[in-house]
């Protein structure tokens, strides 16, 4: 019931908030105008640190003051939102009771390879089994062995390769000897 209250409150709070906060507004000028006016005509006087201390603790009484109010409208403000949004809640929660229960959702896994789809969603018939055949299975060996064949001869390849480069590469150049004075470090 307290909700369903809060919920018709927040146009005309808003409204009220909003006149409130203009208030507000306007009063901060006024004080920081008159502060500036006291802070002038204190500098016509002869003592001027003392007249412009008690101008500051006059606009710090008046800007706190009004900084309470701000805040108690601040607050008021972020509890209406605190409740709507517990509203929201309850309200999504009840349309979730309410719905009728649905099966989750069906995952379906990829496989390694695009081309090749995952037994369990191949569909199953009595002409297609879902091993692969005698014939898909030697082409699959097949393709595997090739692949040995054509690593194992990059890999001698690259070992020739780096074997010729060691040979006919010139060896590196010494370093420098270090000076004496360099030494004594």
């Amino acid at each position: 019931m307290a909700l369903v209250l809060l919920g018709a409150m927040p146009a005309f709070a808003q409204a009220d908030a909003a006149a409130e906060r203009a208030r507000i507004a306007h009063e901060r000028r006024q004080v920081e105008s008159n502060y500036s006016a006291e802070v002038a005509r204190c500098e016509s006087q002869f003592i001027v640190a003392s007249c412009v201390e008690k101008a500051r603790q006059q606009r710090r009484t008046a800007l706190d003051r009004l900084s309470r109010e701000q805040n108690v409208l601040d607050d008021a403000l972020r509890k209406q939102r605190a409740a709507e949004r517990l509203q929201r809640v309850q309200d999504k929660r009840r349309a979730i009771a309410e719905r009728p229960a649905e099966p989750p959702p069906r995952v379906v896994q990829r496989a390694a390879s695009a081309s090749v789809a995952p037994a369990a969603s191949r569909p199953v018939s009595a002409a297609h089994d879902a091993r692969p055949s005698a014939a898909e299975q030697a082409e699959r060996e097949a393709a595997n062995e090739r692949r040995v064949h054509e690593a194992a001869k990059h890999r001698r390849e690259v070992e020739q390769r780096n074997a010729r480069r060691a040979v006919t590469r010139k060896p590196a150049a010494a370093l420098p000897m270090p000076a004496a004075s360099d030494v004594a470090r």
